[in-house]
């Protein structure tokens, strides 16, 4: 019971080729279509799976704040039935964690979690992270290679944790919940922000057909409207 994978491969199915994911940072403006997110998605899940041996119960360790490409892992990782976990603020320890994801060159955001390292570079048309300590994975190298096919995932369990709170067996309620899901919304402010709220947004416009616009700082009413993001749909993160 996976619902995470299933929402995921149903998305893969409708290789829609309308926006999902619409992303703004001080590097411009990146958008997936519902088509490229998931090929995204099912490349790193594959490398998840293939390179770093996540199986359900690992337990997968994010940055305090997200970018579209560590909302990607996140997905992955939840497909191949993993327990996320977040980086916390303010200087606190994070909990132990079998595998960590920090942003290039901030590593210390893993600092004694014994966790092996997987390392994301922010910038778009990075081919290779800078600062890729030994034995880590550089995920923006390396996810391109995979296939863009979901090969082998181990079975999640229901009674599982997925996210703080919520285990695999009411996930599927818990994706469905959000009937805004199924519009165009925003989240703003995610540099302030924590990974949890960016997350479930584009978890739940994956999965009920609607899409989502991201920014790490507050979103421009020009923006807004020229993304034709619904009225109601503007969110806090």
């Amino acid at each position: 019971m996976n619902p995470f994978l299933d929402a995921l491969l149903a998305l893969d199915r409708r290789r829609s080729p309308s926006p999902l994911l619409t992303w703004y940072d001080a590097e411009g403006r990146i958008e997936l279509s519902g088509r490229v997110y998931a090929n995204w998605v099912i490349k790193t899940l594959n490398l998840l799976v293939e390179e770093c041996e996540v199986e359900p119960g690992c337990v997968l360790l994010l940055p305090r704040h997200a970018h579209w490409k560590t909302l990607v892992i996140a997905h992955a990782a939840l497909a191949a039935g993993a327990t996320l976990a977040f980086a916390p603020g303010d200087g606190a320890a994070p909990e132990a964690a079998d595998i960590a994801v920090c942003y290039d060159g901030e590593t210390e955001t893993a600092e004694g979690t014994g966790a092996e390292l997987i390392i994301v570079a922010r910038t778009p048309l990075a081919l290779h992270a800078l600062d890729v300590p030994t034995g880590a994975v550089d995920w923006t190298a390396d996810v391109r290679s995979h296939s863009d096919a979901v090969l082998y995932v181990p079975a999640a369990s229901g009674s599982a944790q997925a996210l703080p709170g919520l285990t695999y067996a009411a996930a599927g309620e818990w994706l469905r919940s959000d009937t805004a899901a199924s519009r165009r919304s925003a989240v703003s402010g995610l540099a302030k922000r924590d990974f949890a709220a960016p997350l479930a947004s584009v978890l739940r416009a994956a999965a009920r057909g609607g899409s989502v616009v991201m920014c790490d700082t507050d979103l421009e009413a020009s923006i807004l409207a020229s993304e034709n993001v619904d009225s109601s749909g503007e969110r806090e993160a």
